[in-house]
């Protein structure tokens, strides 16, 4: 998660609301690892606080600009433009992010937001919609993955498929741990939920 030992210490500077001693250590960091799209995203967001917003701006254009691929990205973008008054862009931001990662609920809702304060209601309701029924398929993961982790529930003999397959590999590979605690680990993987929550819909049957 952190690149090194200051970088954890400017993360925990920002979770102590030290905005300016978290930027100070961002900037030494940033010059030892300059293409580290996490640094400048968090840095981008330190800068929000403290309401510079051409820092803000360019820090996180220049996370975008080295991971083009990951939705957080334009996510963290649109949240500043937001804050600096440009709702457009924000919207703009956050349908990226959303067409990139169709199942992060908070994107929606705040396109949601965005879209309400434009007027446009019926598409903000269709947002908000959206992200409810994601936040529920959310606490339904969730509470398998519990009761998984505590080998609370049997799991119904079900015809094999992809998934299985996967937990067959790594159970073979690891012997010494619980098929419960290999299914935790695949299904708590993002790219498994969308799968993974159809399944749990379903009623464990696949279809």
């Amino acid at each position: 998660m952190f690149i090194n030992k200051e970088h954890e210490s400017a993360y925990k500077l920002m979770q102590e609301l030290h905005y300016e001693k978290a930027v100070l250590i961002y900037t030494k960091v940033i010059a030892q690892h300059p293409n580290a799209p996490e640094l400048y995203s968090e840095r981008g967001v330190a800068y929000i606080h403290l309401q510079q917003k051409e820092k803000s701006m360019a820090d996180l254009n220049k996370s975008v600009e080295l991971q083009p691929d990951y939705a957080y990205r334009y996510a963290s973008r649109g949240h500043a433009r937001d804050f600096f008054g440009d709702i457009d862009g924000a919207i703009e931001d956050y349908e990226i992010a959303a067409e990139m990662d169709p199942n992060d609920a908070i994107v929606y809702n705040n396109l949601g937001l965005l879209l309400e304060k434009k007027g446009n209601i019926l598409s903000a309701k269709e947002k908000f919609k959206r992200s409810d029924a994601l936040r529920e398929q959310e606490k339904d993961l969730q509470k398998v993955v519990s009761d998984l982790e505590g080998d609370t529930i049997e799991m119904p003999e079900i015809q094999a498929n992809s998934t299985e397959k996967k937990i067959e590999e790594k159970a073979t590979e690891k012997e010494k741990e619980s098929t419960a605690e290999e299914m935790k680990k695949i299904f708590t993987e993002k790219s498994q939920w969308k799968e993974f929550l159809k399944f749990v819909t379903n009623g464990f049957k696949i279809k």
